[in-house]
């Protein structure tokens, strides 16, 4: 069960049936032979892939990358619909969930391109998300790195030096492969202290120091690409969380843990299936390859594999978690797991598709 970050249980179980409602929901057995297990399973294929790809193309002339899927047990569904599931990117107009999460998204503003700029550019916005009823408010961060267009998105518990935001940023600096850029935002006070967190815990400093460049004060379309940026963030969200509920029959409360995964999975989706002007993704821009991996439904309960480093010779080799996104610069999952924890797993394997969702675990 996956529990917040106090530790409490995210979902509201009596104390003494939730044991045995999380044996029943997500077993912590495990398996040495995948054929032992109690749920069904499909041939076990790891998640690396052949980089062959389909590209395909929106109502809007936008070209994306179609997601590899993981392959699982024959389902009744159609091929296409079952790819859509897994990121629900890009829109698709026979998706109920891309429908009901996207269209009719405000105009978005129109911005040439700096080709005088000789830096790279972040930009970055505040958003804020939350349902009408609910009044807990899900602060996130959001960035956009010019000219490889990749994304940056996290959740934080406050506005500014937050520990977890700061980190993240320094992660997405280093990853990106950035020394010397320029960063932008609306001179809002929150953002630069953070940057300037950021960039101290990453090492960079002197010529090769990053550099601040702020729009004009209370004037959104001077800062057009973040405002972008934050739209095509909360679209991608609001589907997959959408779809996640749909699957497990259950609203899923904006404060729920699995949402902080959520909105990091969706900037992962993004930087890895859509197409930028120059015919590659942001990922590719950046790595000079295509990832090789295969995608599940987020949420989506499947066997994982325990690394020979930590696992004893008696100990099974297989268990069941819950698959949270994949990490950009290896060929691993997060995988939640039933005591709350979140670890990387190098492979995954589906479980037949009656046994893929429950809200318990």
């Amino acid at each position: 069960m996956v529990h917040d970050q106090d530790g409490e249980a995210a979902d509201d179980v009596d104390p003494e049936d939730e044991d045995e409602v999380a044996a029943e929901a997500f077993p912590e057995e495990g398996w040495d032979d995948l054929a032992n297990a109690p749920i069904g399973v499909d041939e076990d294929i790891g998640v690396e892939c052949d980089v062959d790809d389909e590209v395909i193309q929106d109502d809007e002339g936008e070209c994306h990358h179609q997601a590899h899927e993981l392959p699982g047990p024959k389902a009744p569904s159609r091929d296409a619909v079952k790819k859509h599931n897994l990121t629900h990117w890009p829109y698709a107009p026979w998706c109920p969930w891309c429908v009901m999460g996207r269209r009719n998204a405000e105009p978005r503003f129109q911005c040439k391109d700096d080709k005088g700029r000789l830096l790279p550019l972040l930009v970055l916005d505040y958003c804020f998300m939350k349902h009408a009823e609910e009044e807990s408010l899900l602060t996130v961060l959001v960035g956009k790195l010019y000219p490889s267009r990749k994304t940056f998105a996290c959740v934080t518990d406050s506005k500014g030096t937050d520990g977890y935001a700061v980190a993240r940023m320094a992660e997405f600096i280093r990853q990106s492969g950035l020394t010397k850029f320029v960063y932008k935002s609306d001179q809002e006070s929150a953002i630069k202290a953070l940057m300037t967190e950021a960039i101290r815990k990453t090492g960079t400093s002197g010529e090769l120091a990053p550099v601040p460049e702020n729009s004009a004060v209370g004037a959104s379309a001077s800062n057009g690409r973040a405002e972008r940026a934050v739209q095509a963030v909360e679209d991608l969200v609001r589907t997959l969380k959408a779809a996640l509920e749909s699957r497990l029959h259950w609203k899923l409360p904006t404060a729920h843990p699995v949402v902080r995964w959520l909105v990091e999975h969706a900037a992962d989706v993004m930087n890895k299936h859509a197409i930028n002007k120059s015919g590659f993704t942001p990922y590719e821009e950046l790595h000079g390859k295509r990832p090789r991996e295969r995608r599940v439904e987020f949420g989506e309960r499947v066997f994982y594999s325990l690394p020979k480093k930590g696992r004893g010779k008696l100990d099974l080799r297989w268990k069941v978690g819950i698959y949270l996104g994949h990490a950009e610069c290896t060929n691993e999952v997060f995988i939640g797991v039933m005591n709350g924890n979140v670890i990387k797993a190098r492979s995954i394997v589906r479980v037949i598709e009656e046994s893929r969702w429950k809200k318990e675990a």
